[in-house]
């Protein structure tokens, strides 16, 4: 089984070498940011479909963790440049 890179701590705090300490993951800060932006997609999606339904919640969820995986591969590139 792959580790998940999840960016580290987002906001740590204190000292945060305590595992329950660090703050919410960077994956998982990005991840809620994209949030809004896989709803938005899955609705639109049914819609053109004329599904009419609500689209299940674990895969706007996943969604929004692709585009927070896609967002820290985007940000280690840069920092390579």
């Amino acid at each position: 089984m792959s580790t998940i890179n999840d960016g580290g701590s987002a906001f740590p705090f204190g000292d945060y070498t305590n595992e329950g300490e660090q703050g919410m993951s960077l994956r998982d800060y990005f991840a809620a940011a994209a949030l809004s932006i896989a709803q938005a997609n899955w609705q639109k999606h049914n819609d053109e479909n004329n599904e009419g339904e609500e689209p299940a919640k674990s895969l706007v969820a996943e969604e929004a963790y692709e585009y927070a995986d896609a967002m820290l591969a985007a940000r280690k590139e840069a920092a390579s440049e």
